[in-house]
């Protein structure tokens, strides 16, 4: 899982509308992780998911998932 955010990282940290993106590893819970991302408005988060790396991403992560990820954004 982490070598597959690793190119989505470094690509969504250069984006314009980016603030913050970070992959998170539970320390108690080693197979739990929270990504927490944080853009400019609404704009800037629509343009991350219409990105490439960001496609590529959920296309190789999902799968790896066990279920569906929980998803919640504030």
């Amino acid at each position: 899982l982490e070598e597959a955010f690793a190119p989505c990282l470094v690509a969504t940290r250069k984006e314009k509308g980016c603030v913050a993106y970070y992959l998170n590893r539970d320390p108690d819970h080693p197979e739990l992780y929270v990504m927490y991302e944080q853009f400019r408005g609404v704009e800037g988060l629509a343009a991350h998911m219409n990105e490439k790396h960001t496609q590529t991403l959920l296309s190789t992560v999902i799968p790896l998932c066990e279920g569906d990820p929980t998803i919640k954004v504030y």
